[in-house]
C-alpha cells in the first residue's frame, strides 16, 4: 500500500497553485506541477479568459501554507506557452516560466 504522507513529503514542492484574479479577485484557480522547469496543467486553466493576473503558489508540507509566489499578467502567463491541447483533445498545457524569480527561487531551494 502507498504512504499517501510520504508520497506528499517528496512532491508537495513541486505542486503549484494557479489562481486567475480579476480586480485582484480570485475568479477561478486550477493546479499544476513543475517538471523540468516548466510549469505542467491542464489547458483549460491555462486559457481561462477574463483573468488579468495569475498568480502562483506553493505550500510547506503541511499543505496550506504559503511557501512561495507570483502574480503574473494574464498577457505574460498566456505568452509563456510552449506546447498545448484544448480540453476536448488531451487537456494539457506546458508554461516556460523558469526565467521568473519565483522559479529561480524554488529551484535553488529544492535542486
Amino acid at each position: 500500500m502507498i504512504d499517501v504522507t510520504e508520497v506528499w513529503k517528496d512532491v508537495h514542492s513541486s505542486i503549484v497553485k494557479i489562481k486567475h484574479l480579476k480586480v485582484g479577485k480570485s475568479i477561478s484557480s486550477g493546479t499544476g506541477f513543475i517538471c523540468r522547469k516548466h510549469l505542467i496543467t491542464n489547458n483549460h486553466v491555462y486559457a481561462n479568459i477574463g483573468a488579468d493576473k495569475i498568480k502562483l503558489e506553493t505550500v510547506l508540507q503541511d499543505g496550506y501554507t504559503t511557501n512561495l509566489k507570483i502574480e503574473l499578467t494574464y498577457d505574460d502567463f498566456r505568452k509563456r506557452l510552449i506546447e498545448g491541447m484544448p480540453e476536448q483533445s488531451w487537456d494539457f498545457a506546458i508554461i516556460s516560466i523558469s526565467d521568473t524569480p519565483f522559479f529561480q527561487l524554488l529551484f535553488s531551494c529544492n535542486g
